[in-house]
């Protein structure tokens, strides 16, 4: 019996490690890019698999162990690594890195964030919404979002059977942009405030929308805001024997990037389901590029897919801001339907950044 869980631990062991070595290649096949993503899963495993082998130790006399010594320690030094490294990817992203969005230090008496956003004119509260356009709980879902009052409302994956429920949420937030699209591709930006202007640009895909807008604060400052959905690596491709690489993916988010490193006297806000998690390098890349700060490092996951699996979820839904912005709040919204959890962010444009637009 303890032969045979030595041989799954093994298994199991290596099939750690081969997912960690695949992710740490370069290529933008679809099939490595997705090792990118279970990284805290990995890790999990890695660690039950530790605590494992030393409790079958434990049970094993001393001529077994010895005999299997030389192969016991390779598979051992093989999972301490694997664990290591996916320690080092995913540890940016816990309570324990420095946080690289300071905290909005609300002084005078205290205040709750609903009643710091009324009386702020510096002050912004943004939901981000992959709504999923197979959900049939459309009234709940964006029953949801409202409640937590947002002055804007980025929704991903909206389709023509959303209508009724946006026209209803535009009686609270009257400025929008919509793009229907069919196939999980639509998506909206409505708004309290004012939108200035805006553009619905293709960037690599024709039948994946990005959405561009200055929106203007009650102080008169604006904010520039893109909602992007770039396609996940693994796609089926239309008519296709095939799967999307993640290069459309990576394009467009450097493509986004690029564009925002242009104009760093803005205040920018990138959101959307990147379909990518905060610890690969095609996010860091497009945040090294742009110079776009992550509010979840030092923090935590905020893992929002998939919303039914929680021992499953990686953060692929994101909200990336300039420096020029302090986090009041961080959170994550419970189920609705979908198969993405809401993201809820509350910023503050920092006093020395204070300019009109």
């Amino acid at each position: 019996m303890i032969e045979i869980l030595r041989i799954a631990w093994a298994c199991l062991a290596f099939l750690c490690a081969t997912v960690t070595l695949f992710s740490l290649l370069p290529g933008k096949q679809w099939w490595l890019r997705v090792c990118d993503f279970p990284r805290i899963q990995i890790l999990s495993l890695g660690i039950v698999l530790l605590a494992v082998d030393l409790c079958l130790l434990s049970l094993q006399d001393q001529h077994v162990i010895s005999e299997t010594t030389s192969a016991h320690a390779i598979v051992m030094l093989m999972l301490i690594a694997t664990i290591a490294c996916q320690m080092w990817w995913a540890y940016r992203l816990t309570p324990f890195a420095s946080p690289e969005v300071a905290r909005f230090d609300c002084h005078g008496p205290a205040m709750n964030s609903l009643a710091m956003g009324e009386s702020d004119p510096h002050h912004i509260r943004i939901i981000s919404a992959n709504i999923d356009y197979t959900n049939t709980q459309r009234d709940r879902a964006l029953h949801q979002i409202l409640k937590h009052q947002p002055d804007v409302i980025a929704l991903i994956e909206p389709d023509q059977q959303w209508i009724p429920q946006i026209e209803h949420a535009r009686e609270s937030h009257p400025h929008a942009v919509l793009e229907l699209c069919d196939r999980g591709c639509g998506m909206v930006l409505l708004s309290r405030f004012p939108i200035l202007d805006h553009e619905v640009r293709y960037l690599v895909e024709e039948n994946r929308p990005s959405i561009w807008a200055r929106i203007q604060l009650p102080s008169d400052e604006v904010i520039r805001i893109v909602v992007t959905h770039p396609p996940p690596p693994g796609l089926p491709k239309k008519q296709q024997d095939e799967r999307h690489s993640s290069k459309p993916r990576d394009i467009e988010l450097d493509i986004i990037a690029k564009y925002i490193s242009e104009h760093p006297e803005d205040h920018w806000v990138l959101t959307g389901d990147f379909n990518d998690v905060g610890w690969s390098a095609t996010t860091l890349r497009a945040k090294r590029i742009s110079g776009l700060l992550d509010p979840r490092v030092g923090r935590g996951m905020f893992n929002t897919f998939p919303a039914s699996y929680p021992l499953l979820r990686y953060p692929i839904d994101h909200v990336l801001v300039s420096s020029s912005f302090r986090l009041a709040t961080l959170a994550r919204l419970k189920p609705n339907g979908s198969d993405h959890l809401p993201l809820l962010v509350e910023l503050v444009i920092n006093a020395e950044m204070h300019k009109p637009g």
